[in-house]
């Protein structure tokens, strides 16, 4: 894996801290981070829930590529809000139906009618998102039935493996270790940033933005390859996410200043040394290693797990996927 990774910085049009309340960040082994619990946001903002900061992973969207004919007669778990054509010259699909599974209050979208230019299309693709609550097996089985009829196919297309955490955006800017060749942090007209790892087309690419005020999302965008190779071939399989190696794809480590002070004791004099030694609390790690490779270090031994990382790997463990999650709803 490579870990020497850099930042870039753009602006552009995309999706929107420093120390926030409630949590203390050290970038130091040995040193205890605390969670505040108590000073965690109040969620009032759609998609976001409150008993899942800092606690349990959920799906955020999920896509399903389907081979079955739509009902002509909607059940009324089904509220039907538009369906506009949106066909023409290189649009794959006629229609998109847009609604809301009344029981939960999640919004859904139905794009079908094939353009006859295409080959091997889906009859329809429908796509999923965790709203008013997060997403559950019982549930998206339950729209399928409501929107198609019996004997239909569904294929994992796409979904979003999302945690909600109290930590800034920065954390995550200067801690982040990735095999993927591209990271990036790109800025929107409102001056909200997003930090991506891995290509829009890849298998799979990490996405971490700041969702609310107090609220930094982590979502890795997981798509069918990567799902097949991963052993996921339909919605029961999602729960062997709580199982997936993340940190193969990318990690936040922390870094022990007792073990980098005697790594470079002998090696950098002055000025350089003073550089080195306090690079932990303010810049990169990923460049840091170069700058320790340069020297001829061993940069790895540096690294140690970091409070941040630990309690993403909890999350992924109390990840919803059942009946657990369809009883869990917005503030």
């Amino acid at each position: 894996m490579s870990w020497g990774k850099k930042i870039v910085r753009k602006k552009e049009r995309g999706r929107g801290g420093e120390q926030m309340n409630g949590c203390s960040l050290s970038t130091f082994c040995g040193k205890e981070v605390e969670w505040d619990q108590a000073r965690a946001e109040d969620a009032t903002v759609s998609g976001v829930f409150a008993p899942l900061i800092n606690n349990a992973a959920f799906v955020d969207k999920l896509v399903l590529g389907i081979s079955g004919k739509l009902l002509k007669r909607l059940p009324n778990t089904i509220n039907k809000t538009a369906n506009p054509a949106i066909g023409g010259p290189g649009r794959p699909y006629a229609r998109s139906m847009h609604g809301i599974y009344t029981p939960t209050g999640n919004p859904f979208e139905v794009k079908y009618g094939i353009n006859p230019t295409y080959r091997n299309l889906f009859d329809a693709k429908l796509a999923v998102r965790s709203e008013r609550a997060p997403l559950s097996y019982q549930e998206v089985m339950e729209i399928v039935r409501s929107l198609f009829r019996k004997r239909t196919r569904s294929v994992l297309n796409g979904v979003e493996f999302t945690s909600d955490v109290s930590v800034p955006l920065r954390f995550f800017e200067n801690h982040i270790l990735t095999r993927a060749r591209s990271v990036r942090t790109l800025e929107d007209d409102r001056g909200r940033q997003t930090l991506y790892a891995g290509a829009p087309g890849g298998r799979w690419m990490l996405r971490i933005y700041q969702k609310t005020k107090m609220t930094t999302r982590v979502e890795f965008v997981l798509r069918h390859s990567f799902l097949v190779k991963a052993g996921i071939n339909d919605l029961a399989d999602l729960a062997t996410l709580r199982e997936v190696s993340w940190n193969r794809l990318a990690g936040f480590p922390a870094v022990c200043q007792r073990v980098l002070e005697n790594l470079v004791a002998g090696r950098a004099t002055g000025k350089q040394l003073q550089l080195i030694l306090g690079w932990p609390s303010r810049r990169p790690t990923g460049i840091l290693l170069n700058v320790l490779r340069e020297y001829g270090l061993p940069g790895d031994q540096i690294l140690r797990p970091s409070a941040v990382g630990q309690m993403l790997e909890r999350m992924q463990k109390s990840f919803t996927w059942a009946n657990e999650g369809a009883e869990t709803s917005t503030q």
